[in-house]
């Protein structure tokens, strides 16, 4: 019984990273564009959030 436990639980990390993997390698379709101000959500911790902060840091310097 825990052998087979220890199988499935293997196969759905297998598959998380695997799917992960893969959505990292495809490339953004064209017309996809971030605006300026992202205000679609409230996450503090949002990668595009940090990637437009990023950039004002940058040009501030």
């Amino acid at each position: 019984m825990i052998i087979k436990t220890i199988i499935i639980l293997g196969i759905v990390i297998i598959l998380f990273i695997g799917t992960y993997i893969l959505n990292k390698r495809v490339p953004k379709p064209d017309g996809c564009e971030i605006s300026e101000k992202c205000e679609t959500c409230g996450m503090t911790n949002c990668f595009v959030k940090k990637k437009i902060s990023e950039g004002e840091q940058n040009e501030g310097h």
